[in-house]
């Protein structure tokens, strides 16, 4: 393990014990001036535009698999439950590892740097899973000749997945423990709601101009979101310094595997309070990820050989509601965070919660209401469109008449963008062909989504803050990895089964009931934290159980 060492310090950022006029935040051993404050915050905001960005590409995964005609129950194998084992065997660990290193750099930014290299080439290797399985396939092929192209392609992206997934637990979590130990007390409510906001923004970008050309350039779009994330963690890592740290427990170096999991136990699950934290997001987390892997089929399920109710809404369209409604988090989201800084996280994560437990109950109105397009057309099948030419009619109309189409091409290329069809076609000629197999988004999937995103903002700055203002910050690490360690547990079960319901049902709208029950179960949890939390000395008097000092807002 390295040394205690100094860390140096950004311009207008002075050691505790230093002086400097217009000193008017401390975190740690870090004081800052409002313009080495605003420094610090312009770095940090900017490499969570680039993560949320990266993170993004994780709603791709699903629809690669769908493609290949994987079932809801690989789905969420590889979406969720992988990822959340890779967190109960490794999180833990990384959290120690982070609160006890001691380097030049500090405590957290090696180990963001480190991740980079391996992250890239993970999400790149994705998004060439196609013709990388197309090789594989190949070679495998003249020794055993059983082995089908759909399960070369689901093994490579379980692997570059499952390398991804490990990876990224170096990155998300540390990034969220650097903000921390950087960022003072008194504006952590407005850091989180700047948080969150380009979160709001990475969303809009996303599905407004990535999303909808996943069919036809999946790989480009891996590119660019990687390289984004690389350049902008490499930059934060420069420009952003840690302050020193006080050097840790002499008993808690060389702890062999027993020793280690016995220390970190009785540090982090010896407290009922904590344990009210990690159930309340237990539950929230098994209702809301689910949704991020089965509600998308909902709304655009790929073309499959079996029955499976979903709208089939057009890619574009589908792009459009995400990314429009994203906006409206980046409306609330500065707001919010000044009042969460004024009146405590836990009050708005408790009116966040009945929100969405509201929210889901209407959309599970809303979608049994609604006729069903059941589609029961595979990948091989042509289906009759219809074919608009450039040329005009006698009346001044373009040209229509009807041909086969593949299903393969036009979901491929796209419905909008789908040019030179048939072989016979004119050069230069534009077509845009009409397929009914997509549908036209009806009108309460809009109302339904902006009122989703609304309450989920509030979600999810509430929680955010939550964290810090519950946790002690020494061992902040560890406190935040029990936390995804004990709901990840939910999330190993969680989309299994869900993945098992949807695939029993043939209907993706049981991931509303699903979400919404949980989500009920989230609310009654939050409200006995806060009761916890008001015994504990609430708003003036609250410290962290086990710790000496104020750790929350």
């Amino acid at each position: 393990m390295a040394s205690h060492a100094p860390t140096p310090t950004s311009p207008g950022v002075t050691p505790e014990n230093g002086s400097a006029s217009g000193i008017l935040y401390r975190v740690g051993s870090l004081n800052y001036t409002k313009g080495a404050l605003l420094t610090v915050l312009f770095w940090m905001l900017w490499a969570d535009l680039a993560l949320q960005i990266m993170e993004s590409l994780q709603t791709i995964i699903p629809i690669q698999l769908e493609r290949l005609g994987a079932s809801g129950l690989v789905t969420g194998l590889v979406r969720d439950t992988m990822q959340a084992a890779l967190t109960l065997l490794i999180l833990p660990i990384i959290g120690a590892q982070s609160d006890r290193h001691r380097s030049p750099m500090g405590r957290r930014r090696p180990f963001l740097l480190f991740s980079i290299l391996p992250i890239s080439v993970c999400l790149i290797s994705l998004g060439y899973a196609e013709p990388i399985s197309q090789f594989l396939h190949s070679l495998i092929t003249p020794f055993a000749a059983g082995v089908t192209m759909k399960t070369v392609g689901i093994a490579v992206i379980i692997v570059c997945a499952g390398g991804f997934f490990f990876f990224n637990n170096y990155t998300l979590p540390v990034y969220q423990y650097l903000i921390a130990d950087i960022i003072p007390k008194e504006v952590m409510g407005k850091f989180i709601g700047g948080y969150r906001a380009v979160g709001a923004i990475s969303g809009f970008l996303f599905n407004k101009f990535l999303f909808p050309h996943v069919d036809a350039h999946i790989e480009y779009i891996y590119i660019t979101c990687t390289l984004f994330y690389a350049f902008s963690f490499l930059l934060l890592v420069w420009r952003v310094r840690e302050g020193t740290y006080p050097p840790p427990a002499a008993t808690s170096k060389r702890l062999g595997p027993v020793a280690f999991v016995k220390s970190y136990s009785t540090l982090c699950f010896s407290h009922g309070f904590y344990w009210k934290i990690y159930l309340t997001s237990l539950v929230y987390w098994a209702a809301i990820v689910p949704f991020y892997s089965f509600g998308i089929l909902y709304f655009k399920a790929a073309p499959k050989g079996e029955t499976m109710t979903a709208l089939n809404l057009f890619p574009n369209e589908l792009g459009d509601i995400r990314a429009w409604t994203f906006l409206v988090q980046l409306i609330i989201f500065p707001f919010l965070g000044i009042f969460i800084d004024r009146y405590h996280s836990l009050r708005f994560l408790i009116g966040g919660l009945v929100g969405m437990t509201t929210c889901f109950a209407l959309g599970i109105f809303f979608a049994y209401s609604q006729p069903q397009i059941v589609p029961t057309i595979s990948l091989k099948d042509k289906v009759l469109v219809t074919v608009c030419d450039s040329r005009l009619d006698a009346k001044g109309q373009p040209e229509r008449s009807e041909r086969m189409v593949s299903v393969a091409q036009i979901e491929k290329t796209g419905v909008a963008e789908l040019t030179q069809v048939e072989a016979d076609a004119p050069a230069g000629t534009r077509k845009f062909i009409e397929d009914k197999y997509y549908n036209h988004a009806p009108s309460w999937t809009w109302v339904w989504w902006f009122m989703m995103m609304t309450v989920l903002a509030v979600i999810q700055l509430s929680y955010l803050a939550m964290q810090p203002a519950l946790f002690p910050r020494d061992s902040y690490g560890q406190f935040c990895s029990a936390n995804q360690w004990i709901f990840s547990i939910g999330l190993l079960l969680a989309p299994l089964v869900c993945g098992l319901v949807l695939d029993a049902f043939k209907d993706y709208r049981m991931i509303f009931i699903w979400s919404s029950t949980f989500f009920t179960l989230a609310t009654i949890m939050s409200i006995s934290l806060y009761r916890h939390w008001k015994r504990l000395g609430g708003d003036k008097h609250y410290v962290p159980p086990g710790s000496v000092a104020p750790s929350g807002q």
